[in-house]
């Protein structure tokens, strides 16, 4: 049969989101891809801070929450284990000081903290919702797929070459410009940048970063590469550090013009 390709984007996550699918099947496509938006929904339901009643929200609000979902239970985890292998440099509490301790079981979580708390997961749960979005679409038997949630992509299958999945890295300085294009199977890519509206703030001192201008990061799963896209914004060394440990690869463009690459990351690029 013939292959389809349909496409489907929607506004979730505070950005456009673009699910595309492969598949000679067009009603099996059309389910699967509602099924991956209705997903995505979910976990945005769940982790955004600007909903009330949101788990993240009701955490916020009253620093305790009762039979958490399993999905903000391994977010908080992550995030904690981010927080402790940069030092600091990745906080989903960045606002409140002096940082609380955060206790994370499966049954109940608990911020001990006598003033205002801010989680913001604005840094992780869009890599994580991609992530669950790819599980249920492999779930109903989609083989080949593209999701992007605002520059955070995960690309299912493409192992040859007439079907590996490309992807344009864009220049932070020229809007219509790629600084370099890659291609990709069955991995993630998230760039993460000070360029345009977006600022991002080095919760370690509360200051905007200015430099570098933008970081690209390849990694197994959406929500590491989401993460650690703007921990390389934040402190490029560190950033480098851990994908490096971790075996993913990362590319930096700072203002000035200089370039860092992980030593693997050519082997993506067209």
């Amino acid at each position: 049969m013939r292959e389809l390709i349909i496409e489907r984007k929607e506004i979730l996550l505070g950005t456009n989101v673009t699910i595309k699918v492969i598949e000679p099947d067009l009603e099996r496509a059309i389910e699967a891809i509602k099924s991956a938006f209705n997903e995505i929904r979910r976990i945005e339901d769940i982790m955004s801070e600007f909903r009330d009643d949101s788990e993240v929200s009701i955490l916020n609000h009253t620093k305790f929450i009762k039979n958490p979902s399993k999905d903000l239970v391994y977010v908080l985890r992550k995030s904690e284990e981010y927080f402790e292998i940069s030092d600091g440099a990745f906080d989903i509490m960045a606002s409140t000081k002096p940082r609380p301790r955060m206790t994370i079981k499966n049954d109940e979580i608990r911020v001990n903290c006598s003033s205002k708390i801010n989680i913001s997961l604005g840094g992780i749960a869009k890599g994580y919702a991609v992530d669950k979005a790819i599980e249920v679409l492999q779930g109903l038997g989609i083989r080949r797929a593209l999701i992007d949630a605002g520059g955070d992509i995960r690309v299912l299958d493409g192992k040859s070459d007439k079907h590996l999945w490309t992807i344009g890295i864009r220049d932070p300085t020229r809007k219509e410009s790629f600084t370099t294009v890659i291609k990709l199977f069955d991995k993630s890519v998230a760039t993460s940048g000070t360029y345009g509206k977006t600022k991002i703030i080095d919760p370690r001192t509360g200051e905007l970063i200015k430099d570098p201008v933008s970081a690209t990061v390849i990694a197994d799963k959406a929500i590491d590469a989401d993460t650690l896209s703007t921990l390389s914004i934040i402190s490029p060394e560190i950033g480098l550090r851990i994908v490096k440990r971790l075996g993913f690869e990362a590319f930096i463009i700072y203002q000035s013009g200089k370039i860092l690459k992980t030593p693997g990351f050519k082997e993506y690029e067209v």
